[in-house]
């Protein structure tokens, strides 16, 4: 991929909007790196087995294989996406 010079100095409105809106996309795309990073750090064992940090269940393997950054299990993780859809389906903490 080829690097971006932001700072060049552009005259033409053509290539300034380029820039900006490549600008704007970059941005975008560091935001959801950003979200993507686990921001929970998962309880191991000294075995390396990893456990939800709901239920404290042992995670599957095959959980792990196919997300590698899971801290919980699928029952727990899909129980925590499913109020996290309905807070914001309802406005947040001030609806």
């Amino acid at each position: 991929m080829e690097e971006i010079d932001l700072s060049e100095n552009l005259t033409d409105p053509a290539d300034i909007a380029a820039r900006n809106e490549m600008a704007h996309r970059i941005s975008l795309i560091k935001q959801k790196q950003a979200d993507l990073t686990p921001y929970e750090e998962p309880d191991e064992d000294d075995q390396g087995n990893r456990f939800c940090l709901e239920c404290a269940d042992k995670i599957p393997e095959e959980r792990l294989l196919a997300l590698p950054m899971a801290v919980r299990c699928v029952p727990c993780a899909e129980r925590l996406e499913a109020m996290q859809r309905n807070f914001r389906r309802r406005g947040g903490f001030h609806a």
